[in-house]
C-alpha cells in the first residue's frame, strides 16, 4: 500500500483567531450566489434530508440556476424567483437602482421619466457630474432647479441621452417601452443619424442588435414598468459601445479594444478571470494576481463566475476592491469544438488545433501564458485527457488562445431520486453515483434553466463533475422524454468488439446507449417505457407494469355465516377479510356466495367491488377476469437480486423496476396468513423465500414470506457525524447513521446498541465529530475491543487517537509529514482532509489546503483521527480536520 508519511509537530500560540465566516447568501438560497467557495454545512442530530418529491419542494429550499453574487444587499423579496431576479440584483449592487423600505422593489410599478433620467446618469457613471449641475438652470422649461432630479436631467440632456417635447421634459410622466429603449442605446453611442427607419423603429432595431431586450416582449406605446426597466438597463451595462469611423460607418461593437458600458462606471482593467469561485479569503484570481472583492460583488448579465472562467472581464473596482466582473469576451472569440490530434503538452505548443463545430479544422496560435482546465480545474500540460475528439472550448484574445477549457462529461446517467442538504442537493442516479448540486452548478431541463429540485425519476442526465470533487457537478444537463410502447422489434449490430442495440418502438428505430443489459429478442412484444437523452436515444427502459395498486390485496380469510356490523344484519353470507395494498391496512368487506366465488383465503387477489360495494370477485355482472396468486403453493427461493433483476432459483428471472411493490407476508402457527406490511426493494436478500406477481416477465409484486437477511461482509467506515434516524418495516425498526464520507453524506445501517452509543444523551455523538464504524458483517454495531472509539470529539483531545492542541501539519525533506511526540501517522488515497470553519460549516479538502491551514495556529487547530492499521510502527490517519478556533 503506497502511501506518505505525516507527522504532527506541536505549536504553541496565544490568542484566538478569528475565521473568515461564509459569505451569506440571502433568501436561505432562493437566490444563488455563483461566487460562493464549496461549503457543506454540518446539520441537525436528527433526521437532516428528505427526498424531494416530483412536485417543487418549499420555496424556502428552491435554488435558482445562474443567479449572480449578491452577498451583504438583500434581494428584494417580490423579485425573488421572478425573470428579472438577476437584474435587480445587479442594479442594486452597483448603486443605480434602490428598492423600497419594506423590502420590496415592486417590479410591476411604473417609473417616470424622472427616474430614467437617473438611472442612466448614474449607469454611465456621471453620478458626480449631477451633483454639480444641481442649480444650474434646467434646459427644459417644466424641470424646476435644485430638485432632487434636476441635476440628472441636465447631465442627460447634456450628454444627448434625452430629448424633450417642445422644450419640455415632463419628469412626472410614465416613461414608453421606446423611450427607454431610444435612452439606453443613445447611451451606448449609437448616432440617431446613422440609424435606419422612422421613430420609434430606428431605436427598436438598434436596441435589438444591441442586445438590449432578451427575453422581454417589444412592447412599442406601453409604460415600461420598473422590472422591464431594470432588466433592459442590465442588458445595456453588458452590451458593447459603439463608434463609428471617419466616413460614419458602424465599427462592428465586440472588436479587440471594444468596451461595455459598465466600463464608464469607474476605474475598470480587462483581465483574464482564473477561477470560478471566491476563496475563503474573500479572493477571486486573475491574469494580474489575486483581488478582493467587494461585499456587494456582482457578476453582472446574470452569468456566473463559472460561465467566465478563462474569458477576459472587465473588473470594476471601488476603493482598491472588485464590485463587478462583465464578459468582455465576444462570441467570436470562443471556438467550441474537438481537438483535431492529441495534445498532452499542450501547455508547450506554440499552437492549438481544434476542428469547430462546424466541422472546420482550425491551428490556432497559442498565448504565452496560456491556461488549460479540465472540468473548470487548472491543470499542467501533460495532462492525458487531451486525447483526439476532447470536447474543448477554446477562449481568444488579440486572436491567441489565451485558455482551452476541456470537459469531460458523463453522459446516459438515469436520476433514481434527489436528496435534501443544507447547503446542496444530491443528485442520486440509478448506477449508485450521487452528484452533489450547489449554488454553483449550472443546472439545465429540456434546455432552460432549472433546479435539481426539479428533477424526477428517470429523467436522463449528463454530468460535468469538477476536477478536484469527482461528485461535485460543475454543470448538469438533463432531458425528460420518453416512449412507450411495444418492442416491435430487434437488431444487434456487431463491429468488431463494439455490439449496438437498436429497437423498434411504434414504427420508429431508436439506438440503446444505456448503461444496463440490452433487451433482446425474447423481449419482443412486451411494454415498456423507453426515456431518451438529448440525442433522441434510449439511455434506460422499464417494463411498464398494469397493476392497480388499489385493486390488489392479499386474503386473510373468507368466512360463511351471519353477520351483524352496528346492530344492523347483514343481508349477506360472506366476510372477506383482507390487507389493502390501497389503504396500507386490513380491511373487512361483505359480499354473497354468488359474488365471492372462488375468492380463497391466502392469495394475492385483485379485489372489485360491485355498485353496492360489497366484493364481486366472481359475480355475473363481473365481466373481469381477477388475477389471483396462490401465495403458499408458488413461493420461489431467491438465487440473486439486483436493482432490476430477482432470480430464483426455480423459475429464472423477473425484472425489477420502480413500480414493483414490495410486502411481508408472515404466517402464523395454523399456516394462515396472520400479517402483512410494506417491505422495500433493500429488503429483498439472497435466500429469501417469495412469491411473484408479474406482467410480461415484470414483478408487479414481490411478496417476501421467508427473509433470510442474508449478511455481507462490511467494511470500517469514518466520517463527520450529520445525525441519525430510524425507520419502521412491518414490526421491525432499523437504526441508521448519517456519515459525510469524502464529503458527501450517506446512511449506513447500525444495531440498536450502536445507535444507543451514538444518541445517549451525555455522551453521544455531536455534528462534525469523527465517527469511525468497525468492520464486520451485516449490520454495523458495537466492536468488543475497537482499535478506534466509535466517538472521537473535536473538542479538548490530547492523546494517540485524536491529536490536536495546536499541532501542525509541516513538510519534511519533500515528504508530507505531521508529527506530534514523534507519533509517525501514513495517509494515502483514503484519507479525508476537511476544513470546519467557526460556524461548524465543513468543506471537504486537500492535504495541501489542510496543510497551509494548519500552519495558522492562532486561528486553526489540527486533529487527527487514525483508522487502527498499522505499517511497521506507524500508523494510517483515517480523517484529517483543520478546525477554526
Amino acid at each position: 500500500m503506497g502511501a506518505d508519511i505525516i507527522y504532527m509537530n506541536h505549536c504553541s500560540s496565544s490568542g484566538r483567531g478569528v475565521n473568515r465566516q461564509m459569505r451569506e447568501t440571502s433568501n436561505n438560497l432562493q437566490q444563488q450566489n455563483s461566487q460562493q467557495p464549496k461549503q457543506f454545512r454540518g446539520g441537525e442530530k436528527k433526521v437532516m434530508k428528505k427526498k424531494i418529491a416530483s412536485a417543487a419542494i418549499a420555496a424556502s429550499m428552491i435554488i435558482p440556476m445562474a443567479v449572480p453574487a449578491f452577498a451583504a444587499t438583500t434581494t428584494p423579496s417580490d423579485v425573488v424567483g421572478t425573470p428579472v431576479q438577476s437584474a435587480v440584483e445587479e442594479l442594486t449592487a452597483l448603486g443605480i437602482i434602490n428598492g423600497y423600505t419594506d423590502g420590496t422593489f415592486k417590479p410591476e410599478n411604473s417609473i417616470t421619466r424622472a427616474e430614467l433620467a437617473k438611472i442612466i446618469v448614474v449607469a454611465t457613471g456621471n453620478e458626480a457630474s449631477a451633483k454639480l449641475m444641481q442649480n444650474v438652470a434646467p434646459t427644459f422649461k417644466d424641470v424646476k432647479a435644485n430638485e432632487w432630479y434636476t441635476g440628472y436631467i441636465n447631465v442627460a440632456a447634456a450628454k444627448g441621452f434625452i430629448q424633450g417635447y417642445n422644450g419640455e421634459y415632463r419628469p412626472g410622466d410614465t416613461v414608453k417601452f421606446e423611450e427607454v429603449a431610444a435612452i439606453l442605446v443613445r447611451a451606448l453611442g449609437y448616432k440617431e443619424a446613422n440609424l435606419g427607419g422612422q421613430w420609434p423603429y430606428n431605436y427598436i432595431i438598434a436596441g435589438q442588435d444591441a442586445g438590449l431586450f432578451g427575453d422581454l416582449t417589444v412592447a412599442t406605446g406601453t409604460s415600461a414598468n420598473r422590472g422591464v426597466v431594470a432588466q433592459m438597463a442590465s442588458n445595456a451595462l453588458n452590451a458593447w459601445l459603439v463608434s463609428y469611423d471617419k466616413d460614419g460607418a458602424l465599427i462592428e461593437p465586440g472588436t479587440e479594444g471594444s468596451k461595455k458600458l459598465i466600463s464608464k462606471l469607474g476605474a475598470t482593467e480587462d483581465a483574464t478571470l482564473l477561477t470560478d469561485s471566491v476563496d475563503d479569503q474573500d479572493q477571486i484570481v486573475l491574469s494580474t494576481g489575486p483581488a478582493d472583492v467587494d461585499d456587494n460583488f456582482i457578476v453582472t448579465g446574470g452569468e456566473s463566475l463559472t460561465d467566465l472562467l478563462g474569458h477576459t472581464v472587465t473588473v470594476l473596482k471601488k476603493n482598491g476592491k472588485v464590485v463587478s466582473i462583465t464578459d468582455a469576451t465576444s462570441s467570436s472569440n470562443i471556438v467550441t469544438g474537438k481537438l483535431t490530434a492529441a495534445q498532452a503538452d499542450i501547455l508547450d505548443a506554440d499552437t492549438v488545433l481544434v476542428t469547430n463545430s462546424a466541422g472546420t479544422k482550425l491551428t490556432l496560435n497559442a498565448d504565452a501564458d496560456l491556461h488549460l482546465y479540465v472540468n473548470n480545474t487548472e491543470v499542467d500540460s501533460t495532462n492525458d485527457d487531451l486525447a483526439k475528439d476532447q470536447n474543448v472550448v477554446v477562449i481568444l484574445n488579440n486572436k491567441k488562445v489565451q485558455a482551452v477549457l476541456a470537459v469531460n462529461t458523463l453522459s446516459n446517467l438515469v436520476v433514481d431520486d434527489v436528496e435534501e442538504y443544507d447547503d446542496y442537493l444530491l443528485v442520486n442516479t440509478k448506477s449508485g453515483d450521487s452528484y452533489q448540486v450547489n449554488k454553483n452548478t449550472i443546472v439545465t431541463l429540456n434546455g432552460k434553466a432549472a433546479k435539481a429540485s426539479d428533477l424526477k425519476e428517470n429523467d436522463i442526465i449528463s454530468v460535468v463533475a469538477n476536477g478536484d470533487d469527482a461528485d461535485q457537478a460543475v454543470t448538469l444537463t438533463a432531458t425528460r422524454n420518453s416512449v412507450t410502447g411495444d418492442l416491435d422489434g430487434h437488431e444487434e449490430v456487431v463491429k468488431g468488439a463494439t455490439h449496438t442495440h437498436y429497437y423498434t418502438v411504434n414504427g420508429k428505430d431508436y439506438k440503446y446507449v444505456g448503461a444496463a443489459a440490452s433487451l433482446d429478442d425474447s423481449n419482443v412484444d412486451s411494454e415498456y417505457t423507453f426515456y431518451l437523452n438529448a440525442n433522441g436515444e434510449v439511455a434506460y427502459f422499464e417494463a411498464v407494469n398494469a397493476a392497480d395498486s388499489s385493486a390488489f390485496g392479499v386474503v386473510y380469510s373468507v368466512e360463511t355465516g351471519s353477520f351483524v356490523v352496528d346492530g344492523q344484519a347483514q343481508a349477506t353470507n360472506k366476510k372477506v377479510v383482507y390487507y389493502s395494498f390501497a389503504d396500507q391496512k386490513k380491511v373487512t368487506a361483505y359480499t354473497t356466495a354468488a359474488k365471492a366465488g372462488d375468492l380463497a383465503e391466502g392469495t394475492l387477489t385483485e379485489i372489485f367491488f360491485d355498485e353496492d360495494g360489497l366484493v364481486d370477485f366472481d359475480g355475473p355482472n363481473n365481466n373481469k377476469t381477477p388475477k389471483v396468486l396462490d401465495i403458499a403453493s408458488t413461493s420461489e427461493t431467491v438465487s440473486s437480486v439486483s436493482a432490476s433483476s430477482l432470480k430464483t432459483e426455480e423459475k429464472g428471472s423477473y425484472t425489477l423496476n420502480s413500480n414493483t411493490a414490495y410486502y411481508f407476508v408472515k404466517y402464523g402457527t395454523d399456516g394462515k396468513v396472520s400479517s402483512v406490511s410494506a417491505a422495500t426493494a433493500d429488503d429483498l436478500t439472497k435466500g429469501d423465500v417469495v412469491s411473484v406477481q408479474q406482467n410480461k416477465g415484470t414483478a408487479s409484486y414481490v411478496l417476501i414470506t421467508e427473509n433470510k437477511d442474508a449478511a455481507e461482509d462490511l467494511a470500517q467506515v469514518q466520517g463527520l457525524f450529520v445525525g441519525t434516524s430510524t425507520k419502521k418495516v412491518g414490526d421491525t425498526t432499523h437504526f441508521y447513521v448519517k456519515l459525510a464520507v469524502n464529503g458527501t453524506v450517506t446512511s449506513y445501517e447500525v444495531t440498536e446498541a450502536l445507535y444507543d452509543v451514538l444518541t445517549d444523551d451525555t455522551t453521544g455523538a455531536e455534528v462534525n465529530e469523527v465517527i469511525t464504524l468497525p468492520a464486520g458483517s451485516g449490520v454495523y454495531d458495537v466492536a468488543t475491543s475497537p482499535a478506534v472509539p466509535v466517538i472521537s470529539s473535536l473538542a479538548a483531545l490530547n492523546g494517540v487517537v485524536v491529536d490536536r492542541n495546536n499541532n501542525q501539519i509541516t513538510d519534511t525533506n519533500g515528504t508530507t509529514t505531521v508529527t506530534t511526540d514523534d507519533v509517525v501517522y501514513l495517509v494515502n488515497s483514503a484519507t479525508q482532509y476537511y476544513v470546519i470553519d467557526a460556524d461548524g460549516n465543513y468543506s471537504k479538502s486537500t492535504l495541501t489546503k489542510v496543510q497551509e491551514l494548519s500552519k495558522k495556529t492562532a486561528d486553526y487547530d489540527t486533529v487527527v483521527v487514525k483508522t487502527g492499521e498499522t505499517a511497521g510502527s506507524s500508523e494510517y490517519a483515517g480523517v484529517v480536520i483543520v478546525v477554526a478556533k
